[in-house]
């Protein structure tokens, strides 16, 4: 009879550690994901379906290079991955990703401080519920010049054919 082999991930004394899982496309990412892992993602506005799909892969945590929510428009993505209880944090700065390796063992302490394999990387920026609230009430005061924008472009295309 075989046995459940146990999560890689280790939560102990504020810290979080498990080996890293990267792709730029979070839609391919999840076919590699197993529970435990961190998901390190560049995805801007992260939809609700990217999200369930790392939800329901039981990553520990999720890295983004992106904003979850830029401010454009109101997206799901970072509520449904709070509502699991995954850990939501961003990099300071795109370029980082390339810092991470694939496999790599991450490790995020109770300051939101990244180490890559022991080494210090770069403080993160932690999304709470609080901030995924205030940054959708702002997305949703954006929405209509994002609609007229995308109506005007709509017709210049309609004109242009």
């Amino acid at each position: 009879m075989a046995t459940a082999r146990a999560a890689p991930t280790k939560r102990t004394l504020g810290r979080l550690t498990g080996p890293a899982r990267i792709d730029r496309r979070t839609k391919n990412l999840t076919a590699r994901l197993r529970a435990g892992d961190i998901a390190v993602i560049d995805h801007a506005d992260l939809d609700a379906l990217a999200a369930r799909s790392l939800a329901d892969a039981r990553v520990a945590a999720v890295v983004n290079a992106q904003p979850y929510i830029t401010g454009r428009y109101p997206n799901r993505g970072p509520a449904v991955l709070l509502a699991e209880r995954i850990p939501l944090y961003s990099l300071p700065d795109p370029a980082l990703l390339l810092q991470v390796g694939e496999g790599q063992r991450l490790t995020i302490d109770e300051g939101d401080f990244l180490y890559v394999e022991d080494a210090p990387l770069c403080a993160l920026t932690r999304w709470s519920e609080r901030t995924v609230s205030e940054a959708t009430i702002a997305a949703r005061s954006n929405l209509g010049g994002e609609l007229a924008r995308f109506a005007r472009n709509t017709l210049q295309y309609l004109d242009s054919d």
